[in-house]
């Protein structure tokens, strides 16, 4: 207790109205604490009607004194310290004396004197009994012993003890109670409740922990998600806005060029081509407008705000582009000079979905405008001629994910946290993943939640195909599983394992100069030739996969690069990309996974680029990846994550 004094400062337990050690402490709503007494006086000499302020910080409150409550932390406090100061000898206060208390009688829990502690241990009751100094037991070496014989008093039989529990009262009662007022009712001993109650706790907080883990995932799922809205929204922000001020741009660009050349050139028609020309302004007007609308909405710092109009902006812009081809399709035919305008004209891509619009901007290689005059005149011609489209849009391939569950391959035996390096699908409801940091390959099944693992040193990557499960070590040995993970082949000098299907019989692997297939043991041999035939060698491969129709993608990290392979081990394309995993999907479409962007690359099966997809900020970026139909598996280390994938 003399420790819990010398650490409160005196300014703690003192009132800032009477500098005095609080007496019955009252707490005001702003929650200072004074006198109950000094805070009467003082709403007394305020002269404000109905409510006082605060003597320290001002705020107003009721003058009623029944809404002041007493600070009972305080009160205890002030109790604590006082009780815990003025420790008196228990048999000096029989003689009615007040001699201070060196020691306690650990036995009988009395405190002592210096002169009753050299006497306690004279008589034949107190000579086993143990004294020990009160500064021992303030330091908590005697907590067990004293607690040991400590008794409560029954508060309505002072003579009796606190022995028992009362089941259908759920009190302590001592033997007196047992015969008067708890007569016929149903009783253990204390430690027996006590083992009871323990039990009953450990049972609640067991499905309460459970839930507390799943509020914890929950969050975590929610704040990537609010990291992929961010994200998304600033390229959304960043695109609308190019693309409003290329659009308006040349819409006024163009228009006023066009004008004049139709007024000057343009005799026969005349009319009828002006009245189509004035359509075509109050498109480019109502496009502006939609326009100028954009820019407003990203002005706009409210997130809550701006969301929501981005539907506005994408429907806004998807009718006006309808509205343009409707104007086409129902111009009249008109006779016109042979002339022609044309240019390359700027190409809008629209791509919704969950309520948000993106524009992709795509222009040729020249924006101008040609006019050609033939020598002869012709007054014949249509308005598709002369007047030029006014938008068109693309149907560039991409793809959208959808988070659909963070997975948790943690087991209890485990001696360190997980680190993900390797992850691949066995089938629609079991997936395989290498714990490099536990050095474990482990096999989850999603329906039933169950792990199983077997032990591999240094294992790093994992491939899966008909007959097993196959995993690749540091130091490019591999050992070969079958699905119940029992070992059943080894190989040596592996530099990587080709993914591929997982009904796929064969087993494929690569070195730096070879594709090897071990299909039913037959194993074959190709080895690698540049476009002209020649024999060459990969730097250093790091990932590999084997496509339907027999081409290899392969991620060359020596010479940072990505090759398509064809069957005969011809290198027919190289791709400028960093070398990360690589999948593909259904469509054949292939997926390299970008390391420094935390992002994926797509290209289709001739190695044209499509598309790219972002997978937010995740703690670390992705290592590896495995796509099975619709659903792909991320491994980014620390994670493994699936989700649904969408082509747009």
């Amino acid at each position: 207790m003399d420790s819990i004094s010398k650490t409160i400062s005196d300014d703690f337990l003192t009132c800032t109205i009477c500098y005095e050690i609080y007496t019955e402490p009252t707490t005001l709503p702003c929650l200072h604490s004074f006198c109950k007494l000094c805070i009467a006086n003082f709403i007394q000499k305020d002269d404000t009607k109905r409510s006082s302020h605060c003597p320290i910080c001002r705020d107003p409150f009721s003058d009623d004194q029944n809404s002041l409550k007493t600070n009972f932390f305080l009160q205890n406090m002030i109790d604590l310290i006082e009780s815990s100061s003025k420790l008196f000898c228990s048999f000096c206060k029989i003689t009615e004396k007040e001699h201070i208390a060196v020691s306690q009688c650990i036995s009988c829990l009395d405190y002592l004197c210096e002169d009753c502690t050299k006497t306690h241990a004279l008589t034949r009751q107190t000579v086993d009994h143990k004294v020990v100094p009160i500064s021992e037991i303030r330091e908590g070496k005697y907590v067990q012993e004293i607690q040991s014989v400590q008794k409560i008093r029954c508060s309505q039989h002072p003579d009796e003890t606190l022995r028992y529990f009362c089941i259908q009262c759920n009190l302590l009662v001592c033997r007196d109670c047992i015969i008067f007022e708890h007569k016929s009712h149903d009783f253990k001993p204390i430690s027996d409740a006590r083992k009871e109650k323990e039990n009953n706790i450990s049972e609640v907080m067991g499905p309460l922990k459970e839930k507390l883990e799943a509020i914890k995932q929950n969050n975590a799922v929610v704040g990537l998600r609010m990291e992929e809205l961010v994200d998304r929204e600033t390229i959304i922000q960043n695109q609308i806005k190019q693309t409003c001020t290329k659009a308006i741009n040349s819409i006024r660009k163009n228009q006023k060029k066009m004008e004049d050349e139709l007024r000057d050139r343009i005799k026969p028609g005349k009319d009828n081509l002006l009245h189509i020309w004035d359509r075509s302004s109050k498109m480019c007007t109502s496009i502006e407008e939609s326009l100028n609308f954009s820019e407003k909405v990203l002005k706009r710092g409210n997130d809550i705000e701006v969301l929501p109009l981005l539907d506005e902006i994408f429907n806004r812009l998807t009718k006006l582009e309808r509205e343009s081809k409707r104007e086409e399709s129902n111009c009249p035919a008109v006779d016109v000079p042979d002339f022609q305008i044309t240019w390359d004209e700027p190409r809008f891509t629209f791509l919704g979905g969950s309520g948000y619009a993106s524009c992709n901007w795509e222009t040729g290689s020249n924006e101008r405008e040609k006019l050609t005059t033939a020598e002869k005149t012709n007054m014949s011609g249509t308005l598709s001629e002369s007047v030029p489209n006014l938008s068109s849009l693309s149907s560039d391939v991409s793809y959208k994910i959808k988070l659909l569950e963070n997975l948790d391959l943690k087991e209890d035996e485990d001696e360190f946290k997980p680190v993900y390096s390797s992850v691949a699908w066995i089938n629609e409801e079991n997936i395989a993943v290498v714990d490099k940091q536990n050095e474990k390959i482990k096999l989850l099944n999603l329906s039933e939640r169950t792990i199983k693992s077997v032990n591999m040193a240094r294992a790093l990557a994992v491939s899966v195909y008909k007959h097993g499960v196959a995993c690749r070590a540091v130091d490019l040995h591999v050992k070969v599983f079958h699905k119940t993970l029992k070992e059943f082949k080894k190989k040596q000098g592996v530099f990587t394992l080709a993914t591929s299907s997982p009904q796929n019989p064969a087993l494929i692997w690569m070195t730096k100069h070879s594709i090897f297939t071990d299909k039913d043991g037959n194993v074959s041999k190709v080895s690698f030739r540049d476009e002209e035939g020649n024999p060459t060698a990969l730097g250093n491969p790091r990932y590999a996969c084997c496509l339907p129709n027999e081409l290899y993608v392969v991620s060359d990290g020596g010479n940072n690069c990505v090759y398509f392979i064809e069957s005969n081990g011809e290198i027919i394309r190289t791709i400028d990309h960093h070398p990360g995993s690589i999948a593909y999907d259904k469509n054949h479409n292939v997926f390299i996974t970008n390391f420094f962007n935390r992002s994926i690359s797509i290209f289709d099966p001739s190695g044209s680029y499509l598309s790219e997809i972002s997978i937010g900020k995740w703690k670390k970026s992705p290592r590896c990846i495995s796509i099975l139909e619709n659903r792909m598996l991320i491994a980014n280390e620390c994670q493994i994550l699936l989700f649904e994938l969408k082509s747009r």
